[in-house]
């Protein structure tokens, strides 16, 4: 572009000085980025989806396994057909008549002694309960409590009762 007479101003770069570029390897190369890559849809509903069903097919197989284990019978070895049939013992230190009636006595003698216990512990309780009730209903006085005199008040005239006026303008003031 030429005006009259002046040429227009061409841009010169100048060069790097060679003492900037003695310690430096280089400038790294540009990295090229590869363009997107189509991969298919990954969405978390799916894997959800698919884990449960892992989860459904191994608990059916572990029910299926339940189920043939309850099923299969396991008959126990017979034992009847060599064991020796049961027999009662006999017990040669039995007591006789005349010693099961001292038995007889002494027990019917401790049951009465349990009896009389069980009484005098019942009449025992009776009179700690009555005791501590006429302890805790002992009478005490209280002493007269005194109070301020009253004063009168002077008189005052009654107040006279007066309807309101709601529909007055003063009341409501300006807002209507």
């Amino acid at each position: 572009m030429e005006m009259e007479g002046q040429k227009a101003h061409n841009f010169h770069a100048r060069p790097l000085p060679v003492s900037i570029l003695t310690g430096v390897a280089g400038v790294p190369e540009k990295r090229v980025v590869s363009p997107t890559t189509f991969q298919p849809f990954k969405l978390l509903a799916d894997e959800r989806m698919t884990i449960k069903a892992e989860r459904r097919k191994q608990k059916l197989k572990e029910e299926e396994n339940g189920w043939l284990k309850a099923t299969t019978f396991k008959a126990r070895p017979n034992t009847v057909t060599y064991k020796e049939p049961f027999r009662p013992q006999r017990r040669e230190n039995h007591a006789s008549p005349m010693n099961q009636d001292q038995l007889k006595g002494s027990r019917e003698a401790l049951k009465a002694v349990m009896k009389q216990e069980r009484i005098w512990e019942q009449e025992q309780m009776e009179k700690g309960a009555v005791a501590k009730l006429r302890r805790e209903q002992v009478h005490r006085a209280q002493r007269i409590r005194c109070y301020k005199p009253l004063k009168p008040k002077a008189e005052i005239p009654v107040t006279i009762p007066q309807s309101p006026q709601f529909s007055h303008k003063s009341f409501f003031g300006n807002r209507f």
